[in-house]
């Protein structure tokens, strides 16, 4: 049971273990190094094999799961396809690895694919300028500058196994039949470009990756490739066409947390908990005027979130906290300059003080 709907749904499995989340699809969780600790991934069972979605982090410890997985709770039954549902680390780090040992081949929407085609080859021997310069942007204390510099230091490639060449694309619309179903595609956006989301006909189960992950604190973020996107202007574009077309009655089941009932009411709590803290720091701005430098992003934590930020949720938080600077600021609402360090300051524009004396 979630705390969205009241309708009963499948304990989460073990690590190393796999739960029955509807008939024909198993549910296993991965562990992974990254702040959530883990991630759902599903196979969908077909007369002729299984189609795996999603394939974890790109570590010796996954491996070793999805090896007892395939020999075990699997049956060693071939994999026909391999679906990736957006391009991080958590969701496709291993699926090159994964095509390899099973033979598979890739489902993903084309976005996803060369997303992960691209961060498998980037590979260097120092970070570029602009990966410092991003980092600096939002206001990193040196000694976060410096390990957040240190794991790229060879690259991204690291962090997503390099896939074999081809793929199919998947697209919106489409209908792809798998474990006894038909799904339809759909893209989401906000937390990733293009983000698959696959539907069943009758709209009793929802695959959703990372698109309505309603107990996530932090689903939005800003990275060094697109540093001035204002991702939140497009998860809220995406959410106002996608909510009324949501299934009230599918099961959700998402890349992180537990399964749930009604993605419509999921996606509801999202886009009211992050309006709420763009209002917040909106207003937050607005009674600092125009007096000192101006905020970083790493300034703002207290004026976005509950909880004290430690080093554990840093980077993350700074992630959120710049993608709701970068959306005021898109708005005419702030305004942005670089100090002389490089990171960017933020401050209110004049002619909101202006409306409010």
């Amino acid at each position: 049971m979630s705390q969205i709907d009241p309708r009963p749904v499948p304990a989460p499995p073990a690590t190393g273990e796999m739960v029955e989340a509807a008939e024909g699809i198993l549910w296993a969780r991965l562990p992974m190094p990254f702040m959530l600790g883990h991630v759902n991934v599903y196979a969908l069972e077909d007369s002729d094999g299984w189609t795996l979605v999603d394939s974890g982090a790109p570590t010796p410890e996954t491996q070793e799961v999805w090896r007892a997985l395939l020999g075990g709770p699997l049956k060693g039954r071939p994999v026909r396809r391999v679906i990736g549902t957006h391009a991080h680390p958590d969701h496709m780090g291993l699926t090159g690895w994964l095509m390899r040992e099973t033979g598979a081949e890739l489902w993903a929407p084309r976005a996803a694919a060369l997303h992960a085609y691209a961060m498998s080859r980037a590979k260097w021997d120092s970070p570029p300028p602009e990966i410092e310069a991003f980092y600096r942007g939002l206001g990193y204390d040196p000694q976060t500058l410096a390990k957040s510099l240190a794991m790229v230091s060879q690259g991204y490639g690291f962090l997503i196994g390099e896939p074999p060449i081809g793929f199919a694309a998947l697209t919106p619309g489409a209908v792809v039949k798998l474990a006894g179903r038909e799904w339809r595609v759909s893209f989401a956006q906000g937390h990733a470009p293009d983000q698959l989301v696959l539907t069943t006909r009758d709209g009793d189960l929802m695959i959703a990756g990372d698109a309505i992950l309603p107990e996530n604190p932090a689903p939005l973020s800003t990275y060094a490739l697109e540093p001035k996107a204002d991702h939140f202007a497009e998860f809220l574009a995406w959410a106002e066409e996608a909510e009324a077309q949501l299934p009230e009655t599918a099961m959700v089941l998402p890349g992180h947390d537990g399964l749930y009932h009604n993605p419509r009411a999921g996606l509801r709590i999202i886009v009211e908990r992050d309006t709420a803290r763009s209002d917040k720091l909106r207003a937050a701005m607005i009674a600092r005027g125009l007096e000192g430098p101006g905020v970083r992003a790493t300034d703002v934590f207290a004026d976005l979130f509950r909880r004290p930020i430690g080093s554990k949720l840093y980077t993350l938080a700074a992630g959120q906290a710049i993608t709701h600077l970068r959306h005021l600021e898109a708005k005419g609402e702030l305004t942005c300059a670089t100090d002389s360090e490089g990171a960017w300051r933020f401050t209110i524009a004049p002619h909101l003080l202006d409306s409010t004396t």
